[in-house]
């Protein structure tokens, strides 16, 4: 009966170890993704929705783009700039493709990045379609994430 007792005693301390042990690994997961998500250059990534989203993006002026119609063509200069952006933007993001909660941290902290950018806009048109802009990420960059990620 002794040996029962020591038994179920020592699998009792075991199970308790290992959930202690298992609760630091999640606070150490999640302090590797804050970090990987400071150490990730999102800046393209926010540039490349602004170009989406702002059709006057990066101070032309509507009939400044009328004239140099060119741009909007796969050889146009804009084009070029915003595939350039897309890339480099999902080049970083492609760093998340396994973690999917670090996925959704990295697009959390480029909407928050944008919250505080726009912080004095309050079209609610335009914060709809960059957030929209930024679910898509993951499909334009062909990243599989199952999850849904709450960017509110």
């Amino acid at each position: 009966m002794a040996k029962l007792a020591v038994l179920l005693f020592a699998l009792l301390v075991s199970l308790l170890f290992a959930e202690v042990s298992s609760m630091k690994n999640g606070d150490s997961e999640e302090d590797k993704c804050e970090t990987q998500v400071e150490a990730a250059n999102l800046a393209p990534c926010e540039e490349h929705i602004r170009q989406r989203v702002e059709p006057n993006y990066g101070g032309k002026h509507p009939q400044i783009i009328i004239q140099r119609w060119g741009d909007f063509f796969p050889w146009g200069k804009r084009h070029r700039e915003d595939e350039q952006q897309r890339i480099m933007c999902c080049n970083e993001l492609r760093q998340f493709e396994l973690n999917p909660k670090c996925l959704c941290e990295a697009l959390e902290q480029i909407m928050d990045n944008e919250n505080d950018r726009s912080q004095q806009s309050q079209d609610r048109r335009r914060k709809q379609k960059f957030e929209r802009e930024i679910r898509n990420l993951p499909k334009t960059c062909r990243i599989t994430s199952t999850r849904y990620c709450d960017l509110d």
